[in-house]
């Protein structure tokens, strides 16, 4: 662990670097969102609830 070759580091500062190393050896994620369909699916999802509101309180 990282505190044996540093004796006088904290376990808190420790934990901090552990952390910064697994998120910079991450790897990128598997496949690049399309921002057109998120947003044409969220569009839709929202008319959806929206017009649910309206049925269940009678909304016209």
């Amino acid at each position: 662990m990282v505190m044996a070759a540093n004796p006088t580091m904290t376990l808190d500062r420790a934990v901090i670097e552990q952390s910064r190393r697994t998120y910079r050896d991450a790897p990128p994620a598997a496949a690049p969102v399309d921002k057109a369909r998120v947003l044409a699916h969220l569009q839709t999802q929202l008319a959806l609830l929206e017009a649910s509101r309206e049925v269940a309180h009678g909304d016209a």
